[in-house]
C-alpha cells in the first residue's frame, strides 16, 4: 500500500510539474493578469484564441510590433531586427533603425561624417563639433568659417560669413538661403515669388505661393479660401472654409483633420485608432498609438510605457518615459512636443511657428498659427487682399481699415491704402510730366494725362525738326501744339497741318518792310513787285530810318534829297533837302512828336501810309511856324506815319527829334535793335507799358509792366535773345510783326522760368519782330538782353 500511495504521489507530482512548465491556462491564464514568470506575454481575462491574446496567454500580433524588447512579437520565430516587418523601424536609441536584420546606424558606426549638418550621423548621441570626431574639422577649430550667418568671422580670416569662400552653397539665411558670389541670396536669384502654384518659396522670404503677397493679384490666388477653419468666407464667393472648393484636402482644425467631402474630418474618416503601432494618431484626436484610450487592449500596448511624462518606468524594463522605446513619437509633454531620438522635444526640433494655417503649434509654445507672434507677418494672418471688401484674417476689419494694408496696394494705377482709406501717393493731380509715373492714379501717363495739357514737356517744343518732342505720335506741323509757330526760314508758319507761307507765294505788299510770301526777297527786291508804284519811282520821298515811340535823337537835313517840294496839308514850299522816318505806333496811343534845337528854318511833316507809300499827298497833319514844331497822332490801330523834316525856301540844317507816347491797348516798342545788339534797361520806367498781361504761347499770368525792343535783324536764318534779369522773375516772349500789332496774341515763342530765359526763332533778314520782358506775378526789375544771329 505504501508503494502504491508513493507511485500516485510521484504521478501527483509530475503532473503538477507539467502544469507549470507549459504554462497551462486553468490555474493562471485567463486571470487577468501577465505573470512572465510563469512564461505569460498577455492575459486579457479569458482563454479565447483570434483576440490578440491566445488561449495560452501568448500574443496575437500580426507583426514585430516593437523592434528592441527581445520578444517575437508575433510568434513567427523571429525577434526583432532578425523579423522582416522591422526593416527600417526604430530598434535603439540615437536614430538607429533595423537594416539587413541588423541594429544599425543610418549613417553608418565610423566618425561623424558631416560636422555641420545638424544631425547625429554616427549615432553616438553627439552632433557636429560636439561629437569628439570633428575635433579636427576646420569648422569645428576654427580653420573655416563655420556658421554662414551669425555676422561672425569664424575662422579669423578677415572674411566673414558669405563673404568668406568657406561659406560658397552653404547655408545663411533663413527660408533656404545659401550663399552665391560672395553674398546670401534665394539660390533662383528672385526677389519676388515668381510662380504662384510650384509649392515652392521662390523668393525665400517665408511665404510659399497664394501666401506670399507677391502672389495676391495672380489668377492662382485671386479669390481663394485662405483659411480654412476660422470661420469666415475671405474670398466673397458665399462659402465658408471646407464648403468651399478651394479648401478641399487643405488642413482645418489640429490634429491633422482636413476638408472631405465639404466637412471637416480625419482624411480616412476614422473615429478610432485603427493601428496602434503606425506612430500615426489615425482618428486625429492628439493621442497616437499606445497613447490613444481605444488601444488599451491591443497586444502591442499591453506591458508597454503607458504614460512618456510621468518619470515612471511603467512597463518595468528599466527604461522610462522617452528612454524606452514603447514612447517613440508618443505625447511626452505639454503643447504637442513628442519622444523623438530618445528625448522630449517638439517634433522636427522647430523653434518658430513653420506654418501659420495649418492648426498645429508647431513649435510647441502653446500658441498656434495666427496667435504666434512668429506669424505677425504671414499672409495667413494678414488682409491679404485690401480692395476685395472681405475681412480676409477675419479681424473685424476688413482692406484699408485694416492696418495690416498700410501702404499696400488697394486699386489700380498706384493706388495705397494710407489713413485708412484708399488714396493715391501723388495726390490727385499730375505732378511731373515727363517722369513716366501715374502721379494721380488716374491711368493717364505724363502727357497723356489731361492735367499736363499746358506742360512744356507736352507741347512740340521744335516745329523743323522732324521728331515727335512730346511723343504724342504727331510731329511738327501735324502737331496742334505748332499751329501758328515758325516751321521755316522767311517767316513760315504752321497753318492746317502743314508749313505755309501766311501772306501767300507772292508778295503781296511792296512797301510794308514784309517778305509777304516768304521767299527770302522782301518789297522791291522781289520780282513780285517789278512793275509796283513803290518799286518804279512813283513814290516821292524815301524812308530814310525807323522811329518809334520813346526815341529821340539828333539829325541833319544837310546833303539829303530835295525829292518833296509840296504837302497837301500846307500851302507853303519846302523846297529844302528833307530827312524822313519811317514812325510805327501801336494801337489807341497818343503819339506826339517834337521838332527842337533846330540851326535854321526847318518844318515838320506826317504822312500816312497808304498801300505802303510815302506820298505826300497823303499828308495828315503838319507844324509850319518859326522855331519848334509839335505834332500830335492819334491811331486807332497799329499804323505806319511818315515823319518828314523838311526846309523852308531851301533852308537845311541839324535838329533834335523825339517822340513821345501814352496810352494804348497793346505793347510798344520803344528801342530797335539789330543782330549783335545788347542792352541793359529797367521795366517799369516812363518807356515802359504795363498793357499785356497774357500771351497765345504759354498758358501765364505777365501782369507786370513790360518793355518791348523791335528786333530788325539785317542777316542769319534764325536768332537767339538772352535776358538775365537781377533778381526780379522776369520771362521774355517774342511777338510777330502782324502789321506792326504788338499783342500777346501774335505771341511766337517763349522762355518762362527762374533766372536767365533764352530764346531761339527762325528770321527773314528785313523783317521785323517784337521782343517783349514781362513780368510774372506782378514783378518790375532791372536785367541784361543779348541779340545774336546765326
Amino acid at each position: 500500500m505504501n508503494f502504491r500511495y508513493f507511485v500516485v504521489g510521484v504521478v501527483v507530482g509530475l503532473s503538477g510539474c507539467a502544469t507549470g512548465a507549459t504554462g497551462g491556462g486553468q490555474d493562471h491564464c485567463g486571470n487577468g493578469t501577465v505573470e512572465k514568470d510563469l512564461g505569460e506575454q498577455c492575459d486579457d481575462g479569458n482563454t479565447i484564441d483570434g483576440d490578440g491574446c491566445s488561449s495560452d496567454c501568448h500574443n496575437e500580433a500580426i507583426s514585430e510590433t516593437i523592434c528592441n524588447d527581445a520578444v517575437d512579437n508575433d510568434n513567427d520565430g523571429k525577434v526583432d531586427c532578425g523579423d522582416d516587418d522591422c526593416d527600417g523601424l526604430l530598434c535603439g536609441e540615437n536614430g538607429r533603425l533595423c537594416r539587413e536584420h541588423m541594429c544599425v546606424c543610418p549613417g553608418g558606426d565610423g566618425p561623424e561624417s558631416n560636422c555641420t549638418d545638424g544631425s547625429d550621423d554616427d549615432c553616438d548621441g553627439q552632433v557636429d563639433c560636439a561629437d569628439s570626431d570633428c575635433a579636427t574639422d576646420p569648422v569645428c577649430n576654427g580653420d573655416a568659417e563655420g556658421i554662414c550667418g551669425d555676422g561672425v568671422d569664424n575662422d579669423t580670416d578677415g572674411q566673414t560669413d558669405c563673404a568668406d569662400s568657406d561659406c560658397d552653397g552653404k547655408a545663411c539665411g533663413e527660408n533656404g538661403r545659401v550663399c552665391r558670389d560672395g553674398s546670401c541670396v534665394c539660390p533662383g536669384g528672385q526677389e519676388t515669388e515668381t510662380n504662384c502654384s510650384n509649392a515652392q518659396d521662390d523668393d525665400c522670404d517665408g511665404q510659399m505661393d497664394c501666401l506670399d503677397s507677391d502672389c495676391d493679384q495672380s489668377p492662382d490666388c485671386v479669390g481663394q479660401e485662405t483659411n480654412c477653419g476660422d470661420g469666415v468666407d475671405n474670398d466673397g464667393d458665399g462659402t465658408t472654409d471646407c464648403a468651399d472648393s478651394d479648401c478641399s484636402g487643405r488642413a482645418c482644425a489640429a490634429n491633422g483633420k482636413e476638408c472631405v467631402s465639404g466637412a471637416c474630418q480625419c482624411p480616412g474618416g476614422q473615429t478610432t485608432e485603427t493601428n496602434c503601432t503606425d506612430n500615426n494618431d489615425d482618428d486625429c484626436d492628439g493621442l497616437i498609438d499606445c497613447s490613444d484610450g481605444d488601444c488599451s487592449a491591443n497586444p502591442a500596448c499591453v506591458n508597454a510605457e503607458t504614460n512618456c511624462s510621468d518619470g515612471v518606468d511603467n512597463d518595468g524594463d528599466g527604461h522610462t518615459d522617452c528612454a524606452d522605446s514603447d514612447c517613440v513619437n508618443s505625447p511626452c509633454g505639454s503643447n504637442g512636443r513628442r519622444c523623438q531620438s530618445g528625448v522630449c522635444q517638439c517634433p522636427g526640433g522647430q523653434t518658430s511657428e513653420t506654418a501659420c494655417a495649418d492648426f498645429v503649434d508647431d513649435d510647441c509654445d502653446g500658441t498656434t498659427d495666427c496667435a504666434d507672434s512668429d506669424c505677425s507677418m504671414s499672409p495667413s494672418c494678414r488682409e491679404t487682399n485690401c480692395s476685395d471688401n472681405v475681412d480676409n484674417d477675419g479681424d473685424g476689419h476688413a482692406d484699408c481699415a485694416d492696418s495690416d494694408c498700410a501702404s499696400m496696394a488697394c486699386g489700380p494705377h498706384g493706388l495705397t491704402c494710407q489713413s485708412g482709406s484708399c488714396q493715391c501717393p501723388g495726390g490727385s493731380t499730375e505732378l511731373a510730366c515727363s517722369d513716366s509715373q501715374d502721379n494721380d492714379c488716374d491711368g493717364d501717363v505724363d502727357c497723356a494725362d489731361s492735367d499736363c495739357a499746358s506742360s512744356s514737356a507736352c507741347v512740340e517744343s521744335v516745329c523743323t525738326d522732324g521728331v515727335d518732342n512730346d511723343h504724342d505720335g504727331q510731329t511738327d506741323c501735324a502737331d496742334s501744339d505748332c499751329a501758328g509757330l515758325d516751321c521755316g526760314p522767311h517767316g513760315l508758319k504752321c497753318q492746317s497741318g502743314t508749313c505755309q507761307c501766311p501772306g501767300g507765294s507772292t508778295e503781296t505788299a511792296c512797301s510794308d518792310l514784309q517778305d509777304n510770301d516768304c521767299d527770302g526777297a522782301m518789297d522791291c527786291s522781289d520780282s513780285d513787285c517789278s512793275t509796283d508804284p513803290a518799286c518804279s519811282g512813283a513814290t516821292t520821298c524815301t524812308p530814310d530810318a525807323l522811329f518809334l515811340c520813346g526815341l529821340e535823337g539828333d539829325g541833319s537835313t544837310v546833303g539829303q534829297t530835295n525829292d518833296v517840294q509840296d504837302y497837301s496839308c500846307t500851302t507853303l514850299t519846302e523846297s529844302g533837302p528833307e530827312y524822313v522816318y519811317q514812325f510805327l505806333t501801336t494801337t489807341n496811343v497818343t503819339a506826339t512828336v517834337d521838332l527842337t534845337n533846330m540851326s535854321s528854318d526847318l518844318d515838320l511833316f506826317a504822312i500816312d501810309d497808304q498801300a505802303g507809300e510815302c506820298d505826300p499827298s497823303n499828308c495828315l497833319t503838319d507844324s509850319v511856324g518859326v522855331g519848334d514844331e509839335s505834332i500830335v497822332l492819334n491811331p486807332a490801330g497799329a499804323h505806319i506815319y511818315y515823319l518828314s523834316v523838311d526846309g523852308f525856301a531851301g533852308n537845311s540844317g541839324t535838329y533834335h527829334i523825339a517822340a513821345t507816347c501814352s496810352g494804348g491797348s497793346g505793347c510798344s516798342a520803344s528801342f530797335l535793335v539789330n543782330c549783335g545788339d545788347s542792352d541793359s534797361y529797367q521795366t517799369g520806367l516812363a518807356t515802359s507799358t504795363d498793357n499785356v498781361s497774357s500771351y497765345s504761347c504759354a498758358s501765364l499770368t505777365e501782369d507786370g509792366p513790360e518793355y518791348t525792343y523791335l528786333f530788325a535783324p539785317s542777316s542769319g536764318s534764325s536768332a537767339t535773345v538772352t535776358m538775365s534779369p537781377s533778381g526780379a522773375d522776369l520771362d521774355l516772349f517774342v511777338l510777330d510783326w502782324s502789321g506792326g500789332t504788338c499783342a500777346g496774341t501774335n505771341c511766337n515763342t517763349y522762355s518762362a522760368g527762374i533766372g536767365s530765359e533764352t530764346v531761339t526763332f527762325s528770321i527773314t533778314p528785313g523783317n521785323l519782330y517784337f521782343v517783349v520782358v514781362d513780368g510774372w506775378n506782378g514783378a518790375q526789375g532791372s536785367y541784361t538782353i543779348n541779340f545774336t544771329c546765326n
